[in-house]
């Protein structure tokens, strides 16, 4: 479409990241054309997933019904989680953390095939994460 030239291209970026104290780099073939063209204070930010941590595993909610919707956090009402679990939607909705409101959300949505609400402990976030099919954030106010 435009036909810039790369020379124009890192003039622009070295005066863009002229005042920064570091410019960032994704892969080391970045950097490495980052430094080559004048860029100054790169450093490596690798970025993804650490496969490690999110390696294959067992399913935490077996018996859920799939999909699995998946909340975590701090469980208090001002995080309106009582909303996201009665929305109507196929498979399984899990709640896994803690806080004030989690006993009276286990008895006003009790463990069944269209909900779940649990705290798995000693369970790393990773397995929980890995465990689901969406994932709910936290929120404490409408937009």
């Amino acid at each position: 479409m435009f036909r810039v030239p790369e020379r124009c291209t890192y003039a622009f970026l070295r005066h863009f990241h002229g005042a920064a104290s570091v410019v960032m780099a994704s892969t080391l073939t970045a950097e490495h054309q980052s430094r080559d063209n004048g860029l100054h204070d790169v450093a490596l930010w690798t970025r993804g997933v650490d496969l490690h941590m999110f390696a294959p595993c067992e399913p935490l909610f077996g018996d859920a019904r799939h999909p699995v919707f998946l909340y975590v956090g701090r469980v208090s009402m001002v995080k309106n989680i009582q909303a996201f679990l009665e929305l109507d939607l196929p498979g399984s909705k899990v709640v896994a953390g803690i806080g004030p409101a989690l006993e009276s959300l286990k008895v006003r949505f009790p463990r069944c095939d269209s909900s779940v609400c649990s705290t798995p402990k000693g369970s790393p976030v990773s397995a929980v994460l890995l465990t689901s099919s969406s994932f709910r954030a936290a929120r404490t106010h409408s937009a």
